[in-house]
């Protein structure tokens, strides 16, 4: 993962391992976030922000792929609206009402890793 930064980046307990071996199975890891970690000059939700980090791991939003975040709003909402599937980590939280449930929904992102794991490429 040779974009993440790890002054800006903290992983919980067993997230490292987990995702160390999501590359070997296929998977291309991007981070797209709100905070400091690029500078696109879009916020998530709106779709340039996923093109861009869909580009930076040589990909593009109509191959598909995973958003995986903790927000309903802007990482379920705008990953849906990219045409992504959608990986909600509650973190303890109840889903709103109103909005339209993610594809997936797990406790933790350890939980979130082993879905993916169980998924295709």
């Amino acid at each position: 993962m040779p974009y993440l930064r790890e002054r800006a980046v903290r992983c919980f307990p067993r997230a490292r391992e987990g995702l160390d071996a999501l590359p070997s199975e296929g998977w291309t890891i991007g981070i797209a976030t709100n905070g400091g970690l690029g500078e696109v000059g879009v916020r998530k939700p709106e779709r340039c922000l996923f093109e861009a980090a869909a580009a930076e791991c040589g990909a593009s939003l109509s191959a598909g792929g995973w958003m995986v975040g903790d927000s309903p709003e802007t990482d379920v909402g705008g990953a849906r609206a990219a045409g992504l599937r959608t990986l909600w980590v509650d973190i303890g939280r109840e889903w709103a009402d109103g909005l339209r449930e993610p594809g997936v929904m797990v406790p933790g992102i350890v939980e979130a890793i082993e879905v993916l794991r169980g998924k295709a490429v």
